[in-house]
């Protein structure tokens, strides 16, 4: 778990990029004998600009002169010398930009969580599919390779990328070609969130509970319920008798406006005495937590926090979710009684069926908390799914607006 109360940037990441001719790039395209691949693997700089009096890799020797290295590793594991040989010729005949990215951690965070090649293969296995996807490349497509260094006190990642073939769309031309070397700085961020978020404590999961709440669910509902089912009955009624039946019968429409304040009322007395009511504040007390946790590294990292919390979308979520099956039941049953009205004619036996139908409501109370509470679970199982279609929708949209920035 992160220091919460650190200053200090947990992770720090430095990108560059090298175009086809490019100034540097035979480095990194292992066009040279002392090439990134070995000094990725081995750890030791044979010969670098830096040596020379160049300082156009200088930033390559901040590591120091002979570095310890867990060797170089992709997605499947440890790289043998026939993969090397492949790469190195895929490296040479490449005309993509050539990426290279150095994850540096700072020393307690590093040493806790990213303390061997195997935990740095499963970080960048998890984390690069969606940043490859945030910057436009095909996680499919893109070639990368990677390793750890320990040799100072803030362990760090060597990380190499590149096109496996072209796969952005050319108006021009109607065909395909690689991607530009510059990555929106947001994108950059949102990699380093990642990763932050990669290590932290998960939220409640579902699992965990489930067992909890299936053996004693229906009788919390049962007792807890039927002491409520006056609050319950009243409340029924108030959106009864204001809910429309025609326009757009859901939650979140205009539509709705008249009841929607009633139905979160609700809604809380169906969270507040239903089988969730444990396991729900819990979790919002653990998303709570994660939040802030979120929101210091933005602070730390000059990073809007702004659509990357999970808390607020969570309860706003459950509230539309449960507000829908409320509706939907009370419409149904307002929607009844107006069939069968329209087959009376004296107002006095309409009116009669209007009491009827609302006294009934008092006895179905307890069906519709059911009902609703059967909502909210299926919402709290599928929260981790939510988390991840909210990060996607948070990539896509940093995406679409960020400013091109390069990362020096």
């Amino acid at each position: 778990m992160p220091t919460t109360g650190s200053s200090c940037p947990h992770v720090v990441l430095r990108l560059k990029y090298y175009e086809p001719g490019g100034k540097g790039r035979d480095f990194y395209s292992s066009s040279k004998k002392d090439d990134y691949v070995g000094y990725v693997d081995k750890g030791i700089r044979q010969v670098t600009a830096h040596e020379e009096g160049n300082d156009e890799n200088d930033y390559i020797a901040y590591a120091g002169n002979k570095e310890k290295s867990s060797g170089i590793f992709d997605d499947d594991g440890l790289i043998d010398e026939e993969k090397k040989k492949v790469l190195r010729k895929n490296l040479r005949k490449t005309q993509s930009v050539i990426w290279d990215c150095v994850i540096s951690f700072e020393e307690k965070y590093g040493k806790e969580n990213c303390y061997s090649w195997q935990k740095a293969k499963d970080l960048l296995a998890k984390t690069l599919p969606g940043y490859f996807k945030s910057i436009g490349l095909d996680p499919e497509k893109t070639v990368w390779y990677a390793g750890l260094h320990e040799n100072t006190d803030n362990r760090h990642i060597h990380l190499s990328f590149f096109q496996a073939e072209p796969t952005v769309y050319d108006r021009k031309t109607k065909g395909r070609k690689y991607r530009h070397g510059k990555i929106p700085l947001k994108s950059i961020n949102g990699m380093k969130m990642s990763i932050e978020r990669n290590y932290m404590t998960p939220v409640e999961g579902t699992a965990r509970v489930r067992k909890l709440l299936v053996d004693e669910s229906r009788r919390i509902v049962s007792e807890n319920f039927e002491k409520d089912k006056g609050s319950l009955g009243i409340l029924c009624r108030a959106i009864y008798e204001k809910i429309p039946i025609t326009g757009e019968l859901a939650y979140e429409p205009p539509n709705m406006d008249c009841v929607r304040d009633d139905v979160d009322a609700l809604t809380n007395l169906i969270i507040e005495k239903g089988f969730l009511s444990v396991p729900y504040k819990k979790l919002l007390k653990e998303a709570d937590e994660r939040d802030q946790i979120t929101k210091l590294y933005c602070e730390r990292n000059h990073i809007d926090s702004e659509g990357m919390l999970y808390k607020p979308k969570f309860a706003k979520d459950m509230k539309r979710r449960e507000g829908n099956a409320i509706i939907k039941e009370l419409v149904s049953k307002k929607g009844e009684e107006r069939v069968l009205a329209m087959r009376l004619h004296h107002p006095k036996a309409i009116q009669r069926l209007h009491q009827k139908s609302c006294a009934s409501l008092f006895d179905q109370a307890l069906y519709f908390a059911q009902r609703a509470a059967d909502i909210a679970w299926d919402a709290y199982l599928d929260y981790q799914e939510t988390l991840k279609e909210l990060e996607k929708a948070r990539k896509d949209t940093e995406k679409e607006n960020g400013d091109e920035a390069e990362m020096d």
